[in-house]
């Protein structure tokens, strides 16, 4: 089992203006600091965060900020997960999240610690139709997920029904770009498993790029992670990482300073090295064509496709 160890103890909270409304965290620190900030008063931030592996003083300077400081926030928001940034509203305790595969609920490590240090309320996310979505702080656990999203489609249901998840037993989401005979992937949350399941429904064969299979609509698998010690990294998480653990990657671009696992904890993304059963699937999802999501127990879709086949999507809006 991945013994994962903690990316930072405690967190310093350097506020920089008294009327804060921005934060940048990164290792050990959170800065506060607002709109009209003196741009010396940034100095210590900006080298602070010119330590990290992938920072580039081509791409940010301090000139830059001293025109507008907001241009440190856009930078460190597009930096890798292991730096946090976005708004800060210290009336209402709350954050809000810039940036994307950073900060996943439940299992991000920093930003439990974030949460610890100013002491929030809430936090807030971009979701997948780019809304902001609030989640209260107490969700966010650090940990190891017991519960994962997978996105597949409704294509596969039926073996799935009868055969659970195994890796290497259907077609990858991503078959011009990665498979993987070992893993299954999964999301720690249901908002970051929908790109995977739309991703699902996608024809690949045809010239003239990718277009949505007809007939063929995004599912989500709600499942149970039946033996933690089989949990891995993440392909893409592993690829951010100061050193690739499991897949290999070529390592010319931009790193983070965290461990596979532990870019795959601010992700909220993972890979399983065994199979689901079918009896570990607790909740199947389906997406109607009023964009709405519905779920059902997997006896139920089992009796719904046994009775009536393919139409009973149609009953129950998907198609």
């Amino acid at each position: 089992m991945i013994k994962l160890k903690p990316l930072i103890q405690e967190l310093l909270v350097k506020t920089l203006n008294d009327n804060p409304t921005y934060f940048v965290a990164w290792r050990d620190k959170v800065f506060l600091f607002g709109s009209s900030q003196d741009v010396d008063s940034l100095v210590g931030l900006y080298d602070h965060l010119s330590e990290h592996p992938a920072f580039n003083q081509d791409d940010l300077n301090m000139n830059m900020i001293e025109e507008d400081p907001y241009t440190l926030i856009s930078y460190a928001a597009d930096m890798p997960a292991d730096v946090v940034s976005g708004i800060y509203d210290g009336k209402n305790r709350s954050i809000s999240i810039m940036g994307v595969e950073k900060a996943s609920p439940v299992t991000s490590v920093i930003l439990k610690k974030i949460v610890k240090a100013l002491k929030l309320k809430h936090v807030y996310r971009t979701g997948d139709s780019d809304d902001s979505i609030k989640h209260p702080a107490k969700k966010f656990k650090g940990k190891l997920p017991s519960i994962g999203y997978h996105g597949t489609n409704t294509e596969n249901m039926e073996d799935i029904l009868k055969n659970g998840l195994a890796a290497g037993a259907g077609s990858s989401n991503f078959p011009n770009v990665v498979y993987h005979e070992n893993e299954i992937f999964f999301a720690a949350n249901f908002e970051e498993s929908k790109y995977y399941a739309e991703n699902s429904t996608m024809d690949r064969t045809g010239r003239g790029g990718y277009k949505k299979k007809i007939g063929v609509n995004p599912v989500i698998l709600e499942i149970n992670i039946p033996d933690p010690a089989l949990v891995v990294p993440d392909f893409d998480a592993d690829a951010t990482s100061q050193k690739s653990q499991y897949y290999q990657h070529d390592k010319n671009q931009p790193y983070s300073s965290l461990t596979s696992m532990g870019a795959s904890m601010e992700a909220g993304k993972f890979g399983y090295k065994g199979k689901i059963l079918p009896q570990q699937i607790r909740w199947i999802y389906f997406k109607r064509t009023d964009t709405s999501w519905v779920k059902f127990r997997p006896s139920t879709v089992r009796t719904g496709l046994n009775s009536y086949g393919s139409e009973w999507y149609m009953m129950i809006g998907v198609e």
